[in-house]
């Protein structure tokens, strides 16, 4: 009985110690995933409006060893007129990332457009305010470093004029209308 008490003792132990170094060492990949994640944000706008890491691919171990790509989601502090800005970091390992996005969603200063969409459901970037119909367009789809990011009307109104406080080139998407308000995509290429 004593015998048999021991080695159950010594499996738990050894299943437990196992569990706990494999959760050490995936929060570790995971991380380091957000280090670099933490690097493409730091080449464009400063560190402290990032807020939140949320690296996807389960379990990040596994994804470390295999030397398999990441994607990361980084929520930022909104800058200027922005009411919600959020970066998408696309493949991410240690110490590396690819191209990356920025979507930014800015409010119409006549209020908040309801959208258009096509007939598959996808955002367009005509949306309908007061009754009237909008269509909203980029001055720039290529934004210089310390640029502003300009959004029109159909009228040429500037409806946004928002520093993007960018330290790189940026390539800008065309607008959509959500419910929420006026997304853009913002572009930016991996460091060199």
């Amino acid at each position: 009985m004593r015998k048999f008490l021991v080695a159950a003792l010594s499996t738990v132990i050894v299943v437990v110690t196992l569990a706990v170094v494999t959760a050490v060492w995936d929060r570790n990949a995971s991380d380091k995933r957000a280090q670099s994640a933490r690097q493409a944000i730091e080449s464009v706008i400063p560190a402290d409006r990032a807020t939140n890491f949320d690296v996807h691919g389960q379990p990040h171990l596994l994804y470390q060893l295999m030397d398999m790509n990441s994607t990361v989601y980084v929520d930022v502090k909104p800058s200027g007129q922005a009411t919600h800005e959020q970066f998408i970091i696309n493949d991410v390992k240690d110490n590396s990332y690819g191209n990356f996005s920025q979507y930014i969603r800015f409010p119409d200063p006549e209020g908040t457009p309801k959208p258009v969409p096509n007939a598959d459901g996808s955002y367009t970037n005509k949306g309908t305010l007061n009754g009237a119909e909008k269509e909203y367009s980029v001055a720039q789809e290529t934004i210089p470093a310390g640029g502003n990011l300009v959004i029109r009307d159909q009228t040429g109104r500037e409806v946004v004029n928002c520093p993007l406080g960018s330290s790189r080139t940026a390539h800008v998407g065309k607008p959509f209308v959500t419910d929420q308000g006026i997304s853009v995509e913002v572009q930016y290429d991996a460091a060199a």
